[in-house]
């Protein structure tokens, strides 16, 4: 396995763009009012580009995060805590490499590659304006993650039970494969098996190297008594900015599961890092490796008896 290229793919956090101006305006101050706006519903973080050295501080009475990198930094170089904000703004110059919220004088600017544009930084109205913008921005960019089954046969010799977990996996998600021990099943598309013997870990960070920028929502053959509600209950109330989305421990006892990650949940592409981080220090269980982390918590519906 190259453990290197495995990592390099989510180096930077997804939902990210900069601020960039076309007559060498200031974006700190847009940057951080943005900011403040944005915390309200995400968990932000700024990445300021200066002239200077590399430093890292949150005040107590600032919602975000604030690094500040030299302009020739490389990206390799950037905090890992970037990866658990929801959304990280770039203040400066990048080169066109990301989304952009334009700071432009020029009211007739076409805007052409950017998410809005600002053309006065005193009024309020166009700060929240294009706070909106870059809102609906983020929430399309999401959307556009497709979600796609996975289901563990660890023991296989489960025909029926399997059949029937693909087939509700296939009722709520775009594509669904299996991953098992063995020979392939001529039934269900399979994803290799490329890291034998790390159960559920190895079972979505195989998923996600066959089938990168994929969110998967896990399932366990030997779960029988899973309703197609709950499953589509999680994939109408998944947060994509979170590395999972599941349900609470109590749905192991109204289901009859003994493991609840083993049951369901809906894994993100950023989650890709930090699982292949919790793998190199030894932990096998993703309840564990998640505590502390970035993820989604759903209360189980209650479906009609």
């Amino acid at each position: 396995m190259d453990y290197i290229s495995a990592t390099l793919r989510y180096c930077f956090n997804p939902f990210e763009f900069c601020i960039e101006n076309d007559d060498h305006t200031d974006t700190d101050r847009a940057a951080d009012v943005i900011a403040e706006q944005l915390a309200e519903d995400y968990r932000v973080a700024i990445v300021r580009l200066h002239n200077n050295r590399s430093q890292l501080s949150q005040h107590h009475d600032e919602p975000f995060l604030t690094v500040h990198m030299p302009l020739d930094h490389h990206r390799l170089r950037r905090p890992l805590r970037l990866l658990d904000a929801d959304v990280v703004i770039v203040s400066g110059p990048t080169g066109g490499k990301l989304a952009k919220v334009l700071l432009s004088a020029d009211i007739d600017n076409t805007m052409a590659g950017a998410i809005t544009c600002l053309h006065d930084l005193k009024k309020t109205a166009s700060l929240k304006r294009a706070t909106r913008n870059v809102s609906n921005w983020l929430e399309q960019r999401a959307s556009k993650v497709p979600v796609y089954g996975l289901l563990l046969d660890q023991e296989q010799g489960r025909g029926e039970a399997a059949g029937r977990a693909a087939a509700l996996l296939s009722g709520v998600c775009s594509r669904t494969f299996l991953y098992a021990p063995g020979k392939p099943n001529p039934d269900y598309p399979t994803i290799d098996r490329r890291f034998p013997d790390k159960g559920l870990m190895g079972a979505i960070l195989s998923a996600q190297l066959e089938y990168p920028g994929v969110a998967w929502m896990v399932m366990n053959a030997g779960n029988t008594q899973v309703q197609t509600q709950c499953m589509q209950f999680m994939l109408e109330h998944r947060n994509p900015f979170r590395y999972v989305t599941a349900f609470r421990g109590a749905l192991a006892d109204d289901i009859g599961s003994n493991n609840t990650g083993d049951l369901c949940g809906i894994w993100e592409p950023k989650s890709h890092r930090r699982l292949l981080e919790g793998l190199g220090c030894g932990v096998s269980c993703p309840e564990e490796l998640l505590e502390g982390s970035p993820h989604s918590l759903l209360k189980v519906p209650q479906t009609p008896k």
